[in-house]
């Protein structure tokens, strides 16, 4: 997640979940060896804790994903405070606000493309002071709400252009916020409704659908350390399908719900691991199957992030473990098959306390 991510520490690791206590004809450093790396419980692993900070970095972005345009609402769609607050001025009575905040948003984001439309409620058109000391330069009608294509600053150089309707921003239009945050895309009711694209000033963007001022619908958000996220949203949340990527190759493509990786899905890490299979909630829960880059794999079930239920586990050199788990460790009947021989007894929290040599 890069600068956006506060990631966990790796958690204590058990060392000994196949620990075999009876002598079988395999070289016991080899076994060792292979133990600790091929069954640490899948939470632990150091790479996989990009799972749980998927949110923390989500918490961290989350004023890229929420518009800042409380402000702007505020501001902008009071009508009551508008009709009591507007007052016509001349072009020579602007404030320098006006001229040197346009002036620097267009030097840096260019001219805004207005589309002139006809209008038969535009009654007239020029500069008017409106609610909190903002300027505004466009059409209004009788009512003396704001109609038509239209420009308004704040005394804080925020700058809205684009169309309005009935004094709310409606149509085409672009806000510049005065931190250099830019919204470019559709507005109805004054709030951000259809396609638009929200740049942050360090660099972190969303492009995509809106609904009501939230991420709704087809979408895509990259961040300055390479993150990306390109799926769908609802009321501001990644839900059903997307896919994720991490600055470092890791990725993510499957099912979400409420902003957490929920369902079925595929979690691909920079390394060549992989799982695929069933998430609750941003952990491995269910059926699924981990690979390892040399060849290792599990299958079967797990439950809160680890190794629960039914499952076979076999090294690259052949040899396997099928049987039952619990908590990340063997638990209960297994059989355990080398070249040489199968073994079949019982498991208690990973060391085998029972064998029959069959």
């Amino acid at each position: 997640m890069g600068t956006y991510c506060s990631c966990l520490k790796i958690h204590s690791l058990d060392e000994k979940q196949l620990e075999m206590p009876y002598q079988i004809s395999i070289d016991q450093k080899l076994i060792k060896s292979e133990i600790f790396s091929s069954n640490i419980p899948a939470y632990s692993i150091p790479e996989l804790i990009y799972l749980q900070s998927f949110l923390r970095g989500y918490i961290d972005r989350k004023h890229v994903q929420s518009i800042a345009c409380m402000g702007f609402r505020n501001s902008l769609i009071q009508q009551d405070s508008i009709k009591k607050s507007f007052k016509e001025i001349e072009e020579k009575d602007l404030p320098g606000f006006y001229t040197k905040s346009l002036s620097k948003c267009e030097k840096k984001f260019g001219k805004f493309p207005f589309v002139e439309i006809q209008a038969s409620d535009i009654i007239k058109k020029g500069f008017a002071e409106v609610e909190d000391g903002a300027i505004y330069n466009g059409g209004w009608n009788e009512d003396y709400e704001k109609i038509g294509p239209g420009t308004q600053v704040w005394p804080d150089g925020s700058v809205y252009q684009g169309q309005w309707v009935s004094d709310k921003a409606c149509g085409n239009g672009r806000l510049v916020h005065n931190d250099g945050d830019i919204y470019i895309g559709n507005w109805k009711d004054g709030k951000t409704n259809g396609f638009g694209q929200y740049s942050h000033a360090n660099g972190a963007k969303y492009t995509g659908d809106w609904k009501d001022d939230k991420h709704d619908g087809n979408g895509c958000e990259m961040w300055p350390d390479g993150a990306k996220y390109e799926g769908r949203y609802i009321e501001g949340k990644k839900w059903l399908w997307g896919v994720y990527r991490w600055s470092d190759g890791s990725k993510y493509e499957g099912e979400f719900q409420d902003n957490s990786i929920h369902g079925k899905g595929t979690y691909e890490w920079a390394d060549g691991r992989k799982f695929t299979g069933d998430w609750k909630f941003n952990k491995m829960d269910g059926k699924g199957e981990f690979w390892w880059s040399d060849g290792r794999r599990y299958k079967g079930e797990y439950l809160n992030d680890k190794k629960h239920g039914y499952g076979v586990f076999e090294w690259n050199d052949g040899r396997r473990y099928e049987g039952y788990w619990l908590n990340g460790k063997q638990h209960g009947r297994g059989i355990y098959t080398t070249s040489e021989n199968v073994t079949e007894g019982e498991w208690k929290y990973g060391k085998r306390v029972k064998i029959n040599h069959t």
